[in-house]
């Protein structure tokens, strides 16, 4: 009862939903960088919000079903489909479940736009629990077997899925802890100019290049280190990062910024060369915002539980 890894592709990790409680020791929360995908993948199966998914940025691989698997897609458009005996047999239109015969084999391609999407399983996968939770910086290989139970689905599809905001609208953020005249000086710029996601961002953090010319830099390489946590932007001399969900607890270059909550999954959409704009809100706007965006999402994800044990549906 297992999904048996053909080819990797390039980042593929297990992730959940991460692990709490542990910041006070040093241990990042981690899972999955677009929660709101990794939740729809899972709501697709009827699966726990917080079941372990293969999350896959960038390029997908193929995998082969070693017993009948029912899985889903979400997040970015990745190409993918589903072989048999070196056939295509199932053109997949993400987001969408779909059942494996044993042998099977689902490939998943690129993507026009985006970063990441989910694999999931019925009942999610089921790795190695650490401190609670699945979530794993270590990708995948060949070769490597993904415990997972047999089961079977109907083939479903969302129309016009909700994934946030616009990609094309600003980034929204609050001002961080530091509000000296460079601080100030480093948001300035953060929201006048266009970023562009670096080739080196990852899960740890998204480096963002753009114009930092004219900005008073001081390297106060001995300041204190401060906690961070996801959704931090520092000011680096090379420019700003948006850590991800693996960046460390504590951080020393200057705070000046935080992504709002409702907004930090499009962080992890980011592709490199992909380009970003930030707004600053007040931080009552960015809760009422985050409340908002909470009750919708909830929502929608009842909305495809509620039907994944009926016939083919075409979900709004």
């Amino acid at each position: 009862m297992s999904l048996l890894i053909v080819q990797p592709g390039i980042r593929s990790t297990i992730q959940d939903l991460g692990r709490s409680g542990y910041r006070r020791l040093g241990v990042p929360p981690g899972g999955a960088f677009d929660r709101g995908s990794l939740m729809s993948a899972n709501a697709l199966l009827g699966n726990d919000s917080a079941a372990a998914c293969l999350e896959i940025a960038l390029f997908g691989g193929r995998f082969e079903a070693l017993d009948p698997t029912a899985i889903a897609l979400a997040g970015a458009p990745f190409q993918a489909r589903i072989e048999r005996d070196g056939v295509v047999i199932k053109e997949l239109r993400v987001p969408c479940a779909a059942s494996l015969a044993q042998g099977d084999r689902v490939w998943i391609g690129g993507t026009p736009w985006g970063c990441r999407c989910y694999l999931a399983v019925a009942g999610g996968f089921q790795t190695t629990l650490v401190l609670g939770s699945r979530s794993s910086e270590r990708s995948i290989v060949a070769g490597e077997i993904l415990p997972a139970r047999s089961s079977f689905t109907i083939s479903k599809h969302m129309r016009n899925p909700q994934l946030c905001v616009s990609p094309h609208e600003p980034i929204r953020i609050v001002d961080g802890p530091e509000s000296d005249y460079r601080a100030r000086s480093y948001l300035n710029r953060l929201c006048e100019i266009e970023w562009v996601a670096a080739l080196d961002s990852d899960r740890v953090g998204v480096r963002l290049d753009g114009e930092v010319g004219g900005i008073d830099w001081v390297d106060d390489s001995d300041r204190p280190s401060a906690p961070v946590a996801p959704g931090a932007i520092q000011w680096t001399k090379a420019g700003p990062i948006v850590l991800g969900v693996a960046a460390g607890t504590m951080g020393g270059y200057p705070h000046i910024a935080h992504v709002i909550t409702a907004d930090f999954d499009r962080i992890g959409r980011l592709a490199p060369g992909n380009r970003v704009r930030f707004q600053r809100i007040e931080l009552s706007e960015a809760r009422r915002i985050d409340a908002e965006e909470r009750r919708e999402r909830l929502a929608q994800l009842k909305r495809v539980a509620a039907t994944h044990e009926n016939a083919h549906y075409d979900f709004k």
